[in-house]
């Protein structure tokens, strides 16, 4: 996995697992000299590091994803339970943010805090993986208006 906007804007950076090293690593790769391996990707694309601890490394790419969608394609969508109901965009909109939060909270408590989620977060974040399971057909844009998507 990448760094990207959305875990550098939590705190993540190249000195956090599983992204430690990765740099260094393919220059001393290139010039020759000894490298940890376990940093860089094998010949099937994967990077041994990212299987030590898998359940984080899936919290990441859902987190990264989910904010991207929350700013490229929440607009312009609504699942039809919320589509139905009085501001139902504005709640759809309210849910979204609760499962990203309890995402990055996981996220920011593993990475940055190197702590244990407290029993309060614990249930955030289990209520957020929830969400998530509940509203997972619902993350993809129906309505495609971004002229980045359009045939030249």
């Amino acid at each position: 996995m990448k760094l990207n906007k959305y875990l550098r804007d939590i705190g993540i950076d190249e000195t956090c697992f599983p992204f430690k090293d990765e740099e260094e690593n393919k220059q001393l790769k290139k010039q020759g000299k000894p490298y940890d391996k376990r940093y860089l990707p094998d010949k099937e694309g994967f990077v041994e590091a990212e299987r030590w601890d898998l359940n984080s490394m899936l919290d990441m790419i859902i987190y990264t994803r989910l904010c991207d969608y929350r700013k490229h394609g929440a607009d312009v969508t609504t699942p039809g339970e919320f589509a139905l109901k009085k501001h139902g965009h504005k709640k759809w909109i309210k849910t979204l943010d609760k499962i990203i939060y309890g995402f990055e909270l996981r996220i920011v408590k593993d990475y940055i805090a190197k702590d244990d989620l407290t029993e309060k977060e614990y249930k955030q974040v289990e209520k957020s993986r929830k969400l998530f399971t509940k509203y997972y057909d619902s993350f993809w844009i129906w309505i495609i208006i971004s002229s980045r998507y359009k045939n030249k």
